[in-house]
């Protein structure tokens, strides 16, 4: 009883906290909305703060007349939902087939695979190799000189790759001695237990697509 007091007093206390840190990440944006959908007059006498103050949307109709932000934009949806889906159908598969390691069930050249992303994740051909690269194979002036590049990210590998060894081998054997062969257990045995990391590095590869400005 007395645990369960003193756990539902801090469960209690820390959402709380959390509530509270919520509200200060939201906060800053709702006083942004705020000022964008406000009358000049009223932003100038610094009277806005986190509801609009002479409501008008003539500064979202000014940037949206603007076609080049339309495109923009558009470049921006393509980019991260080619990256999202192709980057974690890609880095998966590769952490798939590195978590059986070496050996009897592992892959030939175990050690050289590893090593060979993690040198290719310290070091970067950096920004002229890889504008010569994309030109060369006729990707320039395309939204796939976006995506292609970046797709394979060695730091993603490596994450999904840890989850996939974490799982029980069990299941795996089981679905084995079931007939099922390594593409059937990749997709309907280690995908489906593996939402959790899928979803993270998802979201990761989100945020850094929809906010690469270069």
């Amino acid at each position: 009883m007395g645990m369960t007091s003193k756990f539902s007093a801090f469960q209690f206390i820390n959402n709380i906290l959390m509530i509270i840190l919520a509200a200060l990440c939201i906060v800053p944006f709702l006083h942004v909305l705020s000022l964008s959908l406000s009358s000049s007059e009223a932003v100038s006498a610094n009277e806005v703060t986190f509801w609009p103050v002479g409501l008008n949307f003539s500064s979202y109709m000014k940037a949206f007349e603007d076609t080049q932000l339309i495109s923009s934009i558009w470049v921006s949806i393509q980019r991260t939902f080619l990256s999202v889906t192709l980057g974690l159908l890609v880095n998966s598969m590769a952490a798939y087939v590195l978590s059986k390691g070496g050996g009897r069930n592992g892959i030939a050249g175990y050690k050289f695979f590893v090593g060979f992303f993690i040198v290719a994740m310290l070091f970067h051909g950096g920004m002229i190799p890889t504008y010569l690269v994309v030109t060369k194979i006729g990707l320039y002036n395309s939204v796939w000189a976006l995506v292609l590049p970046t797709m394979v990210n060695v730091f993603f590998i490596i994450l999904i790759m840890n989850f996939f060894k974490a799982l029980p081998k069990e299941l795996e054997e089981a679905a084995h001695m079931d007939g099922a062969g390594y593409w059937r257990v990749y997709l309907k045995v280690m995908l489906p237990l593996s939402m959790p990391v899928l979803a993270t590095v998802g979201l990761f590869t989100v945020v850094a697509e929809w906010n690469e400005w270069f």
